[in-house]
């Protein structure tokens, strides 16, 4: 039997935003927290993946058995250095990845991705916006993860981009119906905020 686990992406720099974007709040919650729960409905475990100086702050947040601080021993950078932590520390579990800028998903692009990869044995479950992937909201197996940590290992990641990510793994891409593609939407500026706030 399949064993998942969600993981929030809040490592990142957010340095358009000039802020953490995974410390904006809505309604009261901090986008990570909203993400958070946004995939704790499919009624997986979901951990929050942060980096070294987030770490504190985040720890406010959330129990400390939620949090994966990115592993500097992972000669990785992006998102990937979040994705590959989180790997090695749940080595066996397939991983359902949200970035912490897409507050606007719902459950039901989440569902049918879940679903897809229930049903299929690629090594990553990716979708796709006009012909864009999106691997920030995607499942990477644990057998996928394994095979980039070795390709790194032997150096031979040509780059730490995610879109080069899912050319070196077996990747099934899953189009978006246009009626979901505002799910999709990520901010990452405070221009994108004004967008979307006024």
């Amino acid at each position: 039997m399949k064993c998942i686990r969600g993981a929030i992406l809040s490592g990142g720099q957010s340095t358009r935003m000039g802020s953490d974007k995974g410390l904006l709040t809505q309604n009261n919650l901090t986008w990570s927290q909203i993400t958070a729960s946004k995939l704790a409905l499919l009624h997986i475990p979901v951990i929050v993946s942060v980096n070294e100086e987030q770490s504190k702050t985040y720890s406010k947040i959330f129990s400390a058995d939620r949090l994966i601080t990115d592993d500097k021993s992972i000669s990785v950078k992006g998102p990937l250095l979040g994705l590959l932590s989180v790997h090695q520390q749940f080595p066996n579990d397939d991983l359902f990845i949200l970035a912490c800028d897409m507050i606007d998903m719902n459950l039901l692009p989440l569902q049918n991705l879940l679903d897809c990869y229930q049903l299929n044995s690629h090594e990553a479950f990716v979708y796709t916006t006009n012909e864009k992937p999106q691997p920030l909201c995607a499942i990477y197996t644990s057998g996928g993860l394994d095979k980039l940590s070795e390709l790194n290992g032997m150096g031979q990641l040509k780059n730490f981009s995610m879109m080069h990510v899912l050319e070196c793994i077996n990747t099934k891409y899953v189009l978006v119906p246009e009626e979901q593609s505002q799910c999709f939407n990520n901010y990452n500026s405070s221009f994108d905020l004004r967008k979307k706030y006024f």
